[in-house]
């Protein structure tokens, strides 16, 4: 069995809310999480591909080439169209208020996008 990289990706990040007292530990947390051996030891034990490249030379080979970020993979995928989603989401809540998001996002799944926005 092989894995076929083919369709979206999503980016996640970081926050820092506003007005915070502890900024400087905030930034140094983030700092913390981003560093390559870090991202590495966590690419490791979950399938997410590491944000910082430079985790991959910290990485067995054979693992990293089952991680979406690699770089041969991710030539296949496409970055999720989130405004695209956003407006979907908010046409389908007013036409379905009370509806769950999950189930919102399957009927535009099944229904609406031939390629996933």
């Amino acid at each position: 069995m092989k894995i076929v990289w083919e369709g979206t990706y999503n980016v996640d990040g970081w926050s820092i809310p506003a007005g915070t007292t502890k900024l400087k530990q905030a930034h140094q947390f983030v700092r913390f999480c981003m560093h390559a051996a870090r991202q590495a030891q966590y690419s490791s034990l979950i399938a997410n591909g590491p944000n910082n490249n430079d985790a991959y030379k910290l990485i067995d080979p054979k693992r990293a080439e089952l991680l979406p970020t690699y770089p041969k993979n991710l030539e296949r995928l496409q970055r999720c169209n989130n405004a695209w989603w956003g407006k979907k989401l908010r046409l389908r809540e007013r036409e379905a208020p009370g509806m769950d998001s999950q189930r919102l996002t399957h009927t535009i799944l099944c229904k609406e996008t031939p390629h996933h926005g």
